[in-house]
């Protein structure tokens, strides 16, 4: 599994306003809900039921609430980037901008931890998580890779010789090199 299997760019929130950690859970619920074509409130109560036997407040300002909803047809990641932290009983008391919500079908033990772990890893990125908190719409920080038309996240940016290389950070969370020449940079 890789993050593009359970993230697209229709699942992206970008600038969300929220007073609270529950405003913040229905907001993102209701989008969810509508996209996938399941009941709202269902989503939400799960939601809740999940953030009451710990908080998925994960720490450094990142959430990954989580639940296996009945109807939901497949593993799928919701991102809100908040225009200011919430309180979210996180484990090191900070307030949290990024969220990454994830529902999965209700027979989907092993994918659903899969997915968390996807996304738990690729947050352990601190550049990443800069530039996520940097962008200003869903395209910021993309790019495309020429040949393969594979989405990566820019990472960081060096000038060696005549030639630009960009660290990225692959859809399955591999970091590597690319030559600017191989790359189209949106």
């Amino acid at each position: 599994m890789k993050i593009s299997d359970i993230l697209s760019q229709n699942t992206i929130l970008m600038s969300i306003k929220a007073e609270t950690k529950r405003q913040l859970l229905h907001e993102m619920c209701v989008k969810l809900a509508h996209h996938e074509n399941i009941d709202a409130q269902m989503v939400e109560d799960a939601m809740v039921e999940r953030e009451n036997l710990g908080s998925t407040g994960y720490g450094g300002g990142i959430a990954f609430p989580h639940a296996r909803i009945e109807g939901a047809k497949r593993v799928k990641a919701y991102f809100a980037k908040l225009t200011a932290p919430v309180e979210f009983d996180a484990v090191d008391g900070l307030g949290v901008d990024l969220i990454f919500m994830l529902i999965s079908p209700d027979n989907s033990g092993a994918d659903h931890l899969e997915a968390l772990s996807i996304l738990s890893k690729a947050m352990h990125n601190k550049t990443l998580c800069a530039k996520l908190r940097k962008a200003t719409t869903k395209d910021d920080n993309k790019i495309t890779y020429i040949t393969t038309g594979t989405k990566m996240f820019i990472a960081s940016k060096t000038e060696v010789e005549t030639d630009t290389w960009y660290q990225v950070l692959l859809a399955d969370n591999v970091v590597g090199w690319v030559s600017g020449n191989y790359i189209k940079v949106s």
